[in-house]
């Protein structure tokens, strides 16, 4: 379970940052990172929405934005990798090419 301490729109962030992900396979990557970076601005700091804030950057060629959003996945879930996507969010399976290149491991 995640537990996020969300500041300012509460339910607005939260609905943001699910929202980027259906951005991202609609290939929506403008919306998608406008709907990432507000649930972060707005509170939503968990490793998910700096997932989805990554693979917009990086599909938008944006790749020093998709590092640094990386980065931060990374510090909040140091297990997170291609393998751990696989069984934990398959649904991202098509974003994995700009996840990688952003940094994210195999394994």
């Amino acid at each position: 379970m995640v537990v996020a301490r969300l500041s300012g729109g509460g339910f607005c962030c939260v609905t943001k940052g699910t929202r980027a992900a259906p951005e991202l396979g609609l290939e929506r990557y403008y919306e998608a990172l406008e709907d990432a970076k507000e649930a972060v601005d707005s509170g939503y700091r968990v490793f998910y929405a700096y997932i989805n804030l990554a693979a917009a950057h990086a599909f938008k060629g944006e790749m020093d934005g998709a590092k640094v959003a990386m980065t931060d996945a990374r510090r909040l879930n140091p297990n997170l990798s291609a393998k751990w996507l696989v069984k934990h969010k398959p649904v991202l399976q098509f974003a994995f090419d700009g996840l990688r290149k952003a940094g994210l491991p195999e394994e």
